[in-house]
């Protein structure tokens, strides 16, 4: 399903400030500019004179600055194609900025939900041997194989997974993750995992497991915050993993978002 959109941030320019950007600081040095222009139009400046002409206008002007800085959009989500709506330039078979599915077990389909439009859909009942013989067919062998493959299912043993592409991670940077499923609860899960230069090669050195609970066999929305940065500092990026496995069953995945938070949102969430 595709994100609704946010809307553009108010730029204000007055006295010759540049135009407001998207961060409260910019707002914050633009009315500093302002006191300073104020200061040197006038330095024995007094209350009074906000009465002025000029004064009413410097007042405007500050308090446009101010809006905009606390009515900033909430921030948009770090994991591009959440929505899974988008095709990968190069390759219309896989979404973009996610891994390829391999088209039997792994699948980039339609819902059939029009307020879902295409979501990810795994079916964990199809056998090691049939799961085998499509990672080959889809060349895909050098990220998934089975050693010996047998005829159960393949939730019985390795389940099955997709990643997204790497995204950046600050150290300082607490976050969350949301997003949508579908299937028998507790046969799924979401992986944050996070990787880091350890003795000079690149690692896993973290993760974090999110459970997925579908309520009445509909859609539903699971979230939980993280904090990559406060456990393990040699973090640099991270990768989402869409996971299932046991019961043999289908599951699906949609409407995936990333979003920075507060230290003060984390703490809270994780009382």
């Amino acid at each position: 399903m595709r994100n609704a959109g946010v809307s553009t941030p108010v730029a204000v320019q007055v006295l010759g400030t540049p135009p407001l950007g998207g961060s409260g600081t910019d707002s914050a040095r633009a009315v500093k500019g302002l006191l300073r222009r104020l200061c040197r139009v006038n330095a024995a400046f007094r209350p009074e004179q906000l009465l002025t002409p000029f004064g009413v206008a410097f007042l405007l002007a500050c308090l446009l600055c101010f809006s905009a800085a606390s009515a900033q959009p909430l921030p948009s989500s770090l994991l591009p194609n959440g929505d899974l709506e988008a095709a990968d330039a190069a390759d219309a078979a896989k979404p973009a900025a996610w891994g390829k599915p391999d088209g039997l077990g792994v699948q980039w389909v339609d819902s059939g939900d029009s307020s879902h439009g295409r979501a990810i859909r795994m079916d964990t009942r199809v056998t090691e041997k049939a799961m085998a013989a499509q990672w080959r067919k889809a060349g895909l062998t050098n990220e998934w194989n089975i050693p010996k493959p047998a005829d159960n299912p393949i939730a019985e043993t390795y389940g099955l997974s997709l990643y997204s592409d790497p995204i950046p991670v600050r150290r300082e940077q607490p976050y969350r993750i949301t997003f949508d499923f579908k299937g028998p609860s507790g046969g799924a899960k979401v992986w944050v995992r996070g990787w880091g230069m350890i003795r000079g090669k690149e690692r896993r050195r973290w993760e974090i497991p999110v459970g997925c609970n579908s309520k009445g066999g509909g859609w539903s929305t699971c979230s939980q915050v993280f904090f990559p940065g406060k456990f393990s500092p040699e973090v640099t990026r991270m990768r989402v993993m869409l996971f299932a496995f046991y019961p043999a069953g289908v599951y699906w995945f949609d409407n995936l978002r990333l979003e920075p938070i507060t230290v003060q949102e984390y703490e809270a969430a994780k009382r």
